[in-house]
């Protein structure tokens, strides 16, 4: 041939650009190469000529002395990189423990497009502070890089490694060093550090307190318990639990599938507290038991330590050991009530809730629900009757009558239930107990032995109410507020409060001490309740600064049982009259002082600016020893006078008491020429 001639190289970048030897242009930059033996070609140096982590392609032509071309050509490629890569430990932890097969693992990482070649692990024994080498397979003065490449394991991208050296010594501790070297030659420059590492060879040890091995289970088994520890300066971590149901074949627990079907030991974490633990919750199976021969169970306990070491699966079942075995049958049916609570309620009929409960371990469950009657008694009276579902028949026809539920929702293991009673079928103001019982249809030998029950009242009456204090239209003063008050047995007053109320709607608020709007629960006056009566006062009613002077007011009462039934009083009205009515006498007159030859009757008016609601006529003897007339003779002696009311036949008082006459026999009582 006539031999190479030229040859042009070009540079380009991840983008597309060229390399002209001062900048990056779009289009491509043909630079000749010195041509000799090879070829060579001077880039140029300028700073971030290459960016780090980015690719670049390299192609060249060459041309002959014919000036024939071979045509531009990939010829090789690179990453530009340079900064160091990554590598951490992730196996022990810092501070932590490792196991006598425990290998150093770790992570490493290097910028993109950046490669990790290598990663070097430094191992201290820190109580000798020799070095571990394993070219060597010795501990030596110097410290020793070891290659995971050449002595463990890097993976395909380079991004997890593994040192396969194990030279621990029980009891000892260690420090280790990690760093890693890119492809790119860049390494390292601080070391990722796992210091003050304890081997740890020896095994923790576990065992089951609850259930004990061999237990013959017919209650709930809601957790299993024990102890766990392990030897200084190893550190327990957790403890591991599996079920094993003893079938054909065996299986265990997979709460993910929420089923015995592994066949593959599957381990749950139990909580640990000081050197005891426990599993509960999702720690532990949905459990199988409904044969009555019972179903065997294995539960294995591991107790796992800081350093990976963990107790040994026994090979066979054994007291106070990490491996048990039990028996669990068909628990005996379980019920609660839960609606009424234990505190005794109080329904209206018309309100009063389904009976409701919970029940574990039952098919259905039934209930006997009892009427004390009258009495309010249970089992005197001979007046008790049990509810049949639809009606109620006596307790002495039917002592053990119990009827299912209206509702039964839920499993054999959990369910719950509810028994309804139309609201006319309730006896009012009666006292009832209810009972429940768990019923296993399949195995009636489980059905539970039923409790005590609860009580409850249904209370169909309003308590009675009525206002006693005002006690009429027009008061001079009002210094308490009084009501009669009862309820009809087994009723109980719960609520109880007076209302006081102006002409402007506004009510007397005890804590502003004034009228104000409606405003609970300061316009509510709870009244003191003894012997049927309500009272209320207050300083502001006993001064009488409360009440305004020839004002209306209306006085409100009301009360609510513990059922709430309310009752409401009647509005009293009262009007503050404090000024005195006056009256005026007509007859007799003597107009010119020469006295009076018959009186009849003695009449006059009266005047109030509410309204007056009497007249009284006081009638005294002047001449010898001043004698009161006392309605028939003149009897009453003394200085306080003998008021006599008009309103009594034969006087007469006018309706709205604005006139009056008084005529009671008084003729036959005069003297002539007396005073």
């Amino acid at each position: 041939g006539s031999a190479v001639a030229s040859v042009n190289v070009y540079v380009r970048r991840s983008n597309g650009d060229y390399w002209d030897t001062a900048s990056w242009q779009g289009d491509p930059q043909p630079l000749a190469a010195t041509v000799d033996a090879a070829w060579s070609r001077d880039l140029g140096t300028i700073d971030d000529m290459f960016a780090d982590g980015e690719y670049y392609r390299v192609y060249t032509e060459a041309f002959d002395n014919a000036a024939n071309s071979e045509g531009i050509g990939l010829k090789a490629g690179f990453v530009y990189d340079v900064k160091p890569p990554t590598a951490t430990i992730t196996y022990p932890a810092h501070l932590g423990y490792i196991s006598p097969t425990g290998r150093i693992t770790g992570g490493s990482y290097d910028s993109p497009n950046g490669i990790v070649s290598d990663v070097y692990v430094v191992i201290k024994d820190t109580g000798t502070g020799k070095y571990w080498s394993v070219a060597g397979s010795s501990w030596s003065d110097t410290s020793a890089a070891n290659s995971v490449i050449s002595s463990g394991t890097l993976s395909p991208g380079a991004t997890w490694w593994q040192l396969g050296a194990t030279p621990w010594q029980n009891g000892a501790f260690y420090d280790i060093y990690a760093y890693a070297q890119d492809r790119a030659g860049n390494y390292q420059v601080v070391y990722a550090t796992a210091a003050d590492i304890k081997a740890d060879f020896n095994l923790p040890s576990s065992s089951i307190t609850y259930p004990i091995n061999g237990a013959d289970l017919w209650t709930r088994l809601n957790s299993v318990s024990g102890s766990a520890s392990d030897a200084a300066p190893g550190q327990l971590t957790t403890v591991k639990v599996s079920y094993l149901k003893v079938g054909s074949p065996d299986y265990y627990w997979d709460s993910a599938a929420m089923a015995w079907d592994s066949t593959t030991e599957i381990f749950y974490d139990a909580t640990i507290d000081g050197d005891t633990w426990q599993a509960a919750g999702i720690s532990t199976p949905t459990w199988v038991r409904d044969q009555d021969a019972g179903i065997i169970y294995k539960i294995f306990a591991k107790a796992v330590d800081a350093a990976g070491n963990e107790v040994v699966k026994p090979g066979s079942p054994a007291d106070n050991s990490a491996l048990i075995q039990i028996r669990l049958r068909p628990p005996f049916a379980l019920s609660a009530i839960t609606t009424p609570d234990t505190s005794v309620p109080h329904w209206r009929p018309d309100a009063a809730p389904a009976l409701a409960g919970t029940s574990d371990f039952a098919s259905t469950v039934a209930v006997r629900l009892v009427d004390y009657g009258p009495d309010l008694t249970e089992g005197t009276g001979n007046d008790d009757s049990v509810f049949t579902g639809s009606g109620w028949v006596s307790t002495t026809t039917e002592p053990s009558l119990y009827v299912g539920v209206s509702v039964f929702t839920g499993s054999y293991d959990s369910a719950s239930w509810q028994l309804s009673v139309a609201p006319g079928l309730w006896n009012g103001n009666r006292k009832y107990r209810v009972r429940s019982k768990g019923v296993n249809e399949s195995f009636p030998a489980y059905n539970e032995t039923p409790g005590p029950g609860v009580e409850f009242i249904i209370d169909s009456s309003a308590p009675a109410v009525a206002v006693t204090m005002p006690d009429r239209a027009y008061r001079v003063a009002l210094s308490t507020l009084s009501a009669s008050i009862s309820d009809v047995s087994p009723g109980t007053l719960q609520t109880t409060y007076f209302r006081v109320r102006n002409v402007e709607s506004k009510y007397w608020n005890w804590q502003a001490s004034t009228f104000t709007v409606l405003s609970y629960p300061y316009t509510d006056l709870a009244p003191a309740i003894n012997a049927g009566i309500a009272s209320y006062t207050t300083d502001y009613f006993l001064t009488g600064a409360a009440w305004e002077a020839d004002k209306a007011y209306t006085v409100e009462f009301q009360s609510t049982d513990k059922a709430g039934n309310t009752g409401i009083a009647g509005e009293v009205a009262f009007t503050l009259d404090i000024a005195s009515p006056t009256a005026g006498i007509a007859v007799p007159y003597d107009a010119n002082g020469g006295g009076l030859r018959s009186l009849g009757s003695i009449s006059g008016t009266a005047y109030d600016a509410w309204r007056s609601t009497a007249v009284e006529v006081a009638i005294r003897r002047l001449t010898g020893t001043p004698r009161w007339f006392g309605g028939a003779t003149f009897s009453g002696t003394g200085e306080t006078p003998l008021w006599l009311d008009v309103k009594n036949s034969p006087s007469f008082l006018s309706p709205d008491a604005t006139s009056w006459i008084y005529n009671s026999g008084l003729e036959g009582q005069l003297e002539s020429g007396g005073r």
